[in-house]
């Protein structure tokens, strides 16, 4: 009877541990699989931070990009109000009803910009004018102006012709980021000897050549 009984309790022990034990397997892997999706949503969103970070880091190497063209773009502009801070009756505007320019060139931030070697500049009327000297002034030197053409020829017009025009304007080059740039600015005008003596000297043209 007392082994029938020791039999019995060892019987529902034995259910009663086997039992918890399942219940803790169970548990066990409702946790696991509890982190396993946890660890997943957390990939997803780092991932998803990650995106975010590279828009972002696009986004500001696009914004710091854009920021030194405005900066080159403001200086350009000021360079060129500068050379022709002393013609304060005149403008930018206006250089297309002064002078004719037969060559390959672009405006840009207030500059004619050349990109080829042959340059023809035309001074625009004083047809009864004696002579007409053309010059041209590096800005930021201080070997002040050059004379580089006169003619006393009015028959076919007031013109400079130059087939080499970097014999005069010597090339921008740009410089690599954070190096030197050396960025040379021009500008040409004419002396113009009137009939009655008197001299008279046009609105300054912003140039450069690239």
């Amino acid at each position: 009877m007392k082994r029938k009984l020791i039999i019995t309790i060892c019987i529902v022990i034995a259910v009663v541990i086997s039992g918890c034990t399942n219940k803790s397997i169970d548990s066990f892997k409702d946790e696991k699989d509890h982190l396993i999706n946890k660890i997943l949503e957390l990939e997803e969103q780092v991932s998803q931070k990650e995106d975010d970070i590279k828009r972002l880091q696009d986004l500001n190497t696009k914004l710091t990009i854009e920021i030194k063209e405005l900066e080159e773009s403001f200086i350009m502009s000021r360079f060129s109000s500068y050379a022709m801070l002393k013609d304060k009756y005149d403008s930018f505007e206006n250089l297309k009803n002064i002078y004719n320019i037969n060559a390959k060139y672009k405006i840009k931030d207030d500059w004619y910009v050349l990109d080829d070697e042959y340059f023809k500049l035309e001074l625009i009327g004083y047809k009864n004018a004696k002579k007409v000297d053309f010059y041209f002034l590096r800005m930021e030197s201080d070997q002040g102006e050059e004379l580089i053409f006169t003619d006393n020829d009015p028959s076919d017009g007031w013109i400079y012709t130059n087939d080499s025009i970097s014999e005069i304007i010597e090339k921008h080059i740009k410089a690599p980021k954070g190096k030197f740039s050396y960025e040379p600015y021009f500008v040409l005008y004419t002396k113009v000897t009137l009939e009655n003596g008197e001299i008279t000297q046009t609105l300054k043209l912003p140039i450069y050549y690239e």
